[in-house]
């Protein structure tokens, strides 16, 4: 399982986003901590028709 960080900078790299621009995760109404797995944000914020939204 990874991290938020590690989905970040997955994300980041293929849309090459530049160092010098943000990216915020949102799951919910909530921004994540960095060392939260995905698999506990699944966990803790699925929907009903079993997908994570961020």
């Amino acid at each position: 399982d990874i991290s938020v960080a590690q989905f970040l900078w997955i994300i980041r790299k293929r849309i090459q986003l530049s160092e010098e621009k943000a990216l915020f995760l949102f799951v919910g109404s909530t921004i994540p901590q960095s060392s939260t797995s995905i698999g506990q944000l699944y966990s803790d914020f699925c929907d009903d028709d079993g997908f994570l939204y961020v």
